[in-house]
């Protein structure tokens, strides 16, 4: 199993970073993110990388997340292969794989998607393999001018969660809100806010905002950072994060992140989706690990 698993996220690794099969490449994609916050002595790394091939009438996924912070350490990789029956209607076979230090867990399963003009819907199915958990995703966006808004219903451990979320982006100026919640009611979830401005060909400024819905804008987490494009495709960013709220936790996080894409975006609707929920999390999330995990994933 790890043996499969390291080979797979190398292969993985190694397509998104290079030019691979470069005329049927949709979408590619490496992160190099690098933590550090001295007063709970964090200093982790995390790599992420993705890649859409197009072959025909064929799209090859695959998406791979390593984390590690010298206590904890663990590897995601999913990947799917899809065909499209008719125009803008694929259906496709996936699985991802997490491995750990405590735990291993493989999903797998089926999903079909319809991609139109400007909007996209997928009914996402998978099986957990240890902790016998069947998750279903019914997500989609719709594309609106500048705007594009998300939305996702899923159920998974005889629990139903929600999400939704909206972005705004033109030239200069990109603004995204995401907000999820489960069916005990709003305040068992989350919102975030993140935004960034692009000024001077190159330069960009980024803040963001995240907090539980039951002390929304009282507590929660704050980022700010301040990114330069070296190329059109590769960027780098500093940022730092800290809390705000009399009953949240001091954190000074200094965050370092070397970004390489092309593409608009990732072509499976799920997969497009989970970019969006990233984009909108904090730095004090990710620094976490929490980019490991699939949506629906239990550990029971």
């Amino acid at each position: 199993m790890n043996r499969i698993f390291t080979t797979a996220t190398a292969v993985t690794a190694l397509m998104a970073a290079s030019g691979a099969f470069a005329d049927g490449v949709a979408y590619r994609s490496v992160s190099l993110i690098y933590f550090t916050e001295d007063s709970a002595d964090l200093e982790a790394f995390l790599f992420e990388g993705a890649m859409d091939y197009q072959l025909g009438r064929f799209m090859l996924s695959a998406a791979t997340t390593y984390y590690d912070d010298g206590d904890f350490d663990g590897r995601n990789f999913s990947g799917s292969v899809g065909y499209e029956i008719l125009p803008g209607l694929t259906g496709y076979v996936h699985v991802t794989t997490l491995d750990t230090e405590m735990f291993e867990e493989t999903i797998y399963g089926l999903g079909v998607d319809y991609i139109g003009e400007n909007l996209g819907v997928a009914l996402h199915y998978g099986q957990q393999d240890e902790a016998d958990n069947e998750i279903y995703h019914l997500l989609g966006y719709v594309e609106f001018g500048p705007s594009t808004a998300y939305g996702s219903i899923s159920r998974a451990s005889d629990e139903n969660f929600f999400f939704a979320g909206y972005e705004y982006a033109v030239d200069t100026l990109d603004v995204a809100i995401g907000t999820e919640w489960s069916e005990e009611g709003l305040d068992e979830g989350n919102t975030s806010v993140m935004g960034h401005y692009r000024f001077l060909d190159r330069y960009e400024i980024m803040a963001g905002l995240t907090s539980d819905n039951d002390v929304l804008l009282e507590e929660g987490y704050l980022d700010l950072g301040f990114g330069y494009a070296l190329t059109e495709a590769l960027t780098l960013e500093a940022a730092y994060t800290t809390t705000f709220g009399e009953d949240s936790p001091d954190m000074d996080l200094l965050t370092l992140a070397l970004t390489f894409k092309t593409g608009p975006h990732r072509a499976r609707v799920v997969d497009r989706y989970t970019d969006f929920v990233r984009d909108t999390t904090s730095y004090a999330n990710k620094a976490s690990g929490i980019d490991l995990y699939t949506p629906g994933m239990s550990f029971e």
